[in-house]
């Protein structure tokens, strides 16, 4: 009879606890003496997370964005509050110092304590503002004027934004000082690279639908926009965080998508669990660029400015019971 030895030319380990870090062991098999029970490490499918309500942000708004994770957020402008910032720790909101100058639409990337907002539909689509955890200032401006959020990641030292209302899918990379035009214009047709979820780095960028109800998905490699599989249901002004293999795609409009989400495994996007309360389109939300087990959406528009928050949890590596006979 075949042997799990012969098989893999190895015995069972026989461990008294799961392994700690169980994507260090992924695919490996062993027998908890503890349980008594065969244990396989796997990776747990991304629509497996949960959405739960969380704080209050202190002003409602809608069209704006923000950064970082469920536990060290950062939202800024939007409408009708274009300049109100607000940070989160995992339980309350704080009003921090506001924006230098009015924005609606902006985009939003980095972490808590060190973000980029970038353009905006009035009044100066090509201002960059930088935020270091307690005051903003303005920095080397866009090439490209956009507003209607154009979508904006990765970190303060190397991010990128693409698309956005007047942008035609254009992309720009900052190195910490100025912007750079790369002549790598999206794919999709002009009108989808407005109001766009977007998340990812400089070399592996995903963006997401697009005004009103788009259902195109992209991904950037550092110098090519590749179309993808489609989303499953058409929306604009989306939230989104992530990375190219593994993403959860949020809210959104037109109606009725507000606490809609939608998962997405590197080749395919499936129907998420739904928000724990509706959000709409043009809410904030985390775009880490390196998980998406971790993630919060804010705000929106639903009908009405909302003040709301959820936060977002996913285990992405899981032990199974493995049943033999």
């Amino acid at each position: 009879m075949t042997t799990y030895k012969g098989i893999q030319g190895r015995s069972v380990q026989k461990l008294s606890s799961d392994p700690g870090t169980l994507e260090d062991v992924v695919g490996q098999l062993w027998y908890n003496t503890g349980t008594g029970t065969f244990k396989l490490a796997t990776e747990n499918a991304v629509s497996a997370g949960t959405w739960a309500a969380s704080a209050n942000i202190n002003t409602a708004r809608y069209y704006m964005d923000g950064a970082g994770s469920a536990t060290a957020s950062i939202i800024a402008a939007g409408t009708p509050n274009y300049y109100k910032c607000e940070t989160f720790d995992g339980s309350t909101w704080t009003e921090e110092n506001q924006t230098l100058s009015q924005k609606g639409y902006n985009g939003l990337c980095g972490i808590q304590t060190a973000a980029l907002c970038v353009g905006a539909s009035t009044p100066s689509p090509t201002q960059t503002e930088l935020w270091d955890g307690t005051c903003w200032s303005e920095v080397n401006a866009l090439n490209t004027g956009r507003g209607n959020k154009g979508p904006c990641a990765g970190p303060t030292s190397a991010a990128i934004v693409a698309g956005g209302s007047s942008a035609a899918g254009a992309t720009e990379l900052w190195n910490g000082t100025v912007w750079t035009e790369t002549g790598h214009a999206q794919v999709s047709p002009a009108a989808p690279t407005q109001g766009r979820g977007g998340w990812g780095t400089q070399t592996a960028m995903m963006a997401v639908g697009g005004e009103p109800a788009y259902t195109d998905s992209e991904t950037y490699n550092g110098s090519t926009w590749t179309e993808g599989n489609e989303i499953n249901t058409g929306r604009g002004n989306t939230g989104g965080s992530g990375t190219v293999t593994a993403a959860i795609l949020m809210c959104g409009g037109p109606y009725p998508v507000g606490n809609y989400s939608e998962t997405y495994d590197g080749t395919s996007w499936t129907a998420g669990p739904v928000t724990a309360q509706a959000h709409g389109f043009g809410c904030g939300n985390g775009d880490i660029g390196s998980s998406q087990a971790s993630t919060f959406v804010a705000g929106g528009y639903a009908p009405g400015a909302q003040n709301n928050s959820d936060i977002w949890t996913y285990t992405q590596f899981v032990s199974k019971t493995v049943t033999v006979s």
